[in-house]
């Protein structure tokens, strides 16, 4: 298992009980999808996003990683491994992609984003991408 530490910061793999604040986190990160494409994305639902967190923590495919500081959660980010099979386009490929990450505002620009890329880059290498 991979996790980050630092005086401060600690990043790692999250759990079925960190999964209520990180729904309460979507919220800043889904709602100026909404605003800015209202006939595309849909008003945020804690219910409804919840129970999504809850099934996407249990594919083997998707990783979720959460930095905290004293305990609390100060960021969040939802990873997909993809492995793209060969196609007439491109040849078969593994790669990470990046679905969601989020950090509160008050907590910007302190590299909790750049602390999490860095996991995730790590991550990558374990599992040979």
């Amino acid at each position: 298992m991979i996790e980050k530490r630092s005086e401060i910061m600690n990043i790692r793999f999250a759990n079925e009980n960190d999964l209520k604040t990180i729904t309460k986190m979507n919220e800043f990160v889904h709602e100026p999808h909404v605003k800015m494409w209202p006939d595309i994305y849909k008003i945020f639902n804690e219910a409804d996003v919840f129970n999504w967190l809850n099934e996407m923590i249990q594919k083997e495919n998707v990783r979720i990683i959460v930095a905290s500081e004293n305990d609390e959660l100060i960021g969040y980010a939802i990873i997909n491994v993809v492995n793209r099979k060969e196609n007439v386009f491109c040849y078969q490929r593994n790669y990470i992609e990046i679905d969601q990450i989020g950090v509160p505002e008050n907590k910007r620009r302190t590299k909790i984003g750049k602390s999490m890329i860095d996991f995730i880059m790590d991550y990558e290498k374990t599992i040979n991408i």
